[in-house]
Formats: structure tokens, C-alpha cells, sequence
């Protein structure tokens, strides 16, 4: 299984949904302090997800002998 391609794939496409979210976000009307908190919440997803990202990756490419 190509984890590399699909896991890139999925990081883009997630990539691409945060990066719309926090345009959302930015033109809302809340206040300021809210709205940087939904971005630090959104970026801070985004991060975890890259990191279980290569996390799985990794899992399936390193195959113990």
C-alpha cells in the first residue's frame, strides 16, 4: 500500500479545508480573541493530523525483521 501518496493526498485535502475554515473564521463577526482561538484550535487539528499522518506512515513502512 502506497501510505506516501494517500497520506499526502489526505494532508492537502485537509490542508485545504483548515486553510477555508479559518478564512471562515477570520471574515466572521466574532471578536478578535475568539477568532484567534479557532484558528490556534484549527491549526493545532491540522498539526495533530500531520502527525499521525507520519505516524502511520511510518508503522507500515518500517516493517520489523
Amino acid at each position: 500500500m502506497d501510505t506516501v501518496l494517500i497520506g499526502g493526498i489526505g494532508f492537502l485535502i485537509l490542508a485545504g479545508i483548515s486553510f477555508l475554515l479559518i478564512r471562515k473564521v477570520d471574515n466572521s463577526s466574532m471578536t478578535d480573541k475568539n477568532k484567534r482561538l479557532f484558528n490556534y484550535i484549527i491549526l493545532g487539528m491540522l498539526i495533530l493530523v500531520t502527525i499521525a499522518i507520519f505516524k502511520w506512515h511510518s508503522s507500515t513502512y518500517l516493517i520489523p525483521n
